[in-house]
């Protein structure tokens, strides 16, 4: 009896480290040289990864998609190497990659690192600098994408940038993380001139005049008036109006821009100037005048030495 005890505890014992040595013997495994567990590991491995669906391949020509076997055919957008947790190489996780220098994000095309990419490129989780194919999270500053310029915090465009945002010695005016390319003009120049609506007004007398420059159809716009009058310093009276509404307003002045004409003996002149509040009090300014030899800073309707003005419609 005591013998039989003996062979059933021993074979217990037996049992037990069976499958203690099969429990590790994949960890084992994996970390032997050139024993790596394939994809079909990948799956339980997935939450140990942050959840990615796609990774990049060490040499960055493939993407992978962990829990499946194979690369990723026409995938677009970022994927990740995972430096620090797993990499993939020849479809197998590689355990040997772990202190990769490209760890990083990329910007993924028909499943192929671009390393061509650069500028903004938006994703569903957001919009991100990509610098010669990688996402670049070191900088914070202000990035040109095609015309249009970001604001960028730690590789990502910030979308909560809104009102004035200053980068080194030049200052930008952003709507939602994009810089709005006249207002940050108007911005330049009250730098230069000094934040002071006579100062603003100074500037716009100082456009040279061109009639048919850019338009003469106040459809045309507020924005782009404004945008050209700032990059060319040249245009007619919509021009001038425009930049110092725009300056007006950055001022924080309750400030329009109006089209309409004034009488002459020839007929109505179509023109356009700024209306503008201070103190309850509404006034009239208009840079145009200035070419006249006349004061057009701060008058009022119907005060006497101004134009009579014939207001069709509010442009701003």
């Amino acid at each position: 009896m005591r013998y039989k005890n003996k062979c059933i505890a021993l074979v217990l014992a037996i049992l037990l480290m069976s499958t203690m040595f099969a429990t590790a013997l994949p960890a084992a495994a994996a970390s032997k040289k050139g024993e790596q567990p394939h994809w079909d590991t990948a799956a339980a491995l997935s939450s140990h990864i942050d959840q990615h669906k796609y990774v990049v391949s060490t040499d960055g020509t493939s993407v992978y998609e962990i829990g499946s076997i194979g690369t990723v055919d026409g995938y677009n957008g970022l994927a990740p190497t995972l430096r620090g947790y797993l990499q993939v190489s020849r479809g197998d996780f590689d355990w040997e990659s772990l202190s990769s220098p490209d760890y990083g994000w990329y910007w993924v095309q028909n499943s192929q690192v671009d390393r061509a990419a650069n500028g903004i490129y938006k994703t569903d989780s957001g919009s991100y600098y990509v610098k010669n194919g990688q996402v670049d999270f070191t900088y914070s500053g202000v990035a040109k994408s095609g015309k249009a310029s970001y604001v960028i915090e730690n590789g990502m465009v910030n979308t909560n940038a809104n009102g004035g945002y200053r980068h080194g010695k030049n200052y930008y005016m952003t709507k939602n993380g994009k810089v709005t390319s006249d207002e940050t003009a108007a911005a330049h120049v009250l730098d230069s001139v000094g934040w002071n609506l006579k100062a603003a007004y100074n500037w716009c007398t100082q456009i040279n005049y061109a009639k048919h420059s850019p338009s003469l159809d106040p459809s045309y716009g507020t924005e782009r008036f404004a945008a050209y009058g700032f990059k060319h310093k040249k245009g007619n009276c919509y021009v001038m109006a425009a930049t110092f509404y725009k300056m007006a307003h950055l001022m924080g002045y309750h400030v329009h821009q109006v089209a309409g004409y004034v009488p002459t003996r020839d007929g109505p002149s179509y023109h356009s100037w700024c209306e503008i509040t201070i103190s309850g009090t509404l006034y009239v300014v208009d840079p145009d005048r200035a070419m006249y030899r006349q004061n057009g800073y701060l008058n009022r309707y119907g005060q006497k030495g101004t134009w009579v003005y014939v207001k069709q419609r509010t442009m701003a």
